[in-house]
């Protein structure tokens, strides 16, 4: 358990430490940039993920892994932000909590379609392997000091098959996985580009809408109306002119 902690640690500081240079990018350039060239080392890292089999080292996996990270890290928070930037200001809240359902529900689907896939390959590929032995012409490798029961080779045959099964089903996933960043890189080219300020700039203020005159509880109720104030009446320059020129003492019909 320790190792494996150990070998996703370098992921994780990767993506830790390019977040917020990510961040400085997406408010200078915008978010089409980034998240394209992050999903695009994530695709290239998951597509190498490919080639891994049981006898691979332990250090080459980490690498992987940290390439894989750097390529999340840049892609992720300006995607992220480039989406809820879109949104009014008053729907802001609306928008990011329905962000965090769907990332949670789409995490929990693909998840779960992964999967089923895995175990689909993983029960192929044994049983095309197994189809391609002749039945009773398996001899087991013999394991231990003379007189060792030779299920244990048996065994041991079955065990290292099966790593090499499980392997090759990841593999495929690999592949998948690699194919769908590379379509993410693509659509990703279709996002905004363009610094924060510019954007904001280039944005037309949104009108209020206009509130309808309110009736009060006293008017619903049968009560007098209360009617809004009125505005001041200032007299325009012409009609101010006509009323100096009139005689004195006559009055507008």
């Amino acid at each position: 358990m320790l190792f494996r902690s150990l070998t996703l640690l370098p992921q994780a500081l990767m993506m830790g430490l390019l977040m917020p240079i990510a961040g400085r990018i997406y408010d200078r350039y915008g978010a089409r940039w980034p998240a394209t060239i992050g999903l695009a080392i994530v695709a290239v890292s998951t597509y190498q993920m490919h080639y891994l089999t049981i006898d691979t080292p332990r250090e080459h996996i980490m690498w992987l892994l940290v390439l894989q990270g750097s390529g999340l890290g840049m892609a992720m928070m300006p995607i992220f932000t480039g989406g809820v930037a879109v949104i009014p200001q008053a729907q802001v809240g609306t928008a990011s909590a329905y962000n965090n359902v769907v990332q949670r529900v789409a995490g929990a689907l693909g998840l779960a379609v992964l999967t089923a896939i895995l175990t689909t390959q993983q029960a192929q590929l044994l049983g095309g392997r197994a189809g391609l032995v002749p039945a009773g012409s398996v001899v087991p490798p013999q394991l231990g000091p003379p007189g060792t029961p030779d299920w244990v080779g048996l065994y041991a045959m079955y065990q290292r098959t099966q790593l090499e099964v499980f392997t090759s089903a990841i593999d495929n996933l690999f592949l998948i996985a690699a194919v769908l960043s590379a379509i993410g890189s693509l659509g990703s080219l279709f996002l905004r580009a363009g610094s924060t300020a510019a954007l904001v700039q280039a944005t037309p203020p949104q009108q209020e809408a206009a509130t309808p005159p309110t009736v009060s509880a006293a008017s619903a109720n049968g009560g007098p109306v209360q009617s809004s104030p009125e505005r001041e009446f200032v007299p325009s320059a012409t009609a101010t002119a006509e009323r100096q020129a009139r005689p004195a003492g006559t009055s507008s019909s």
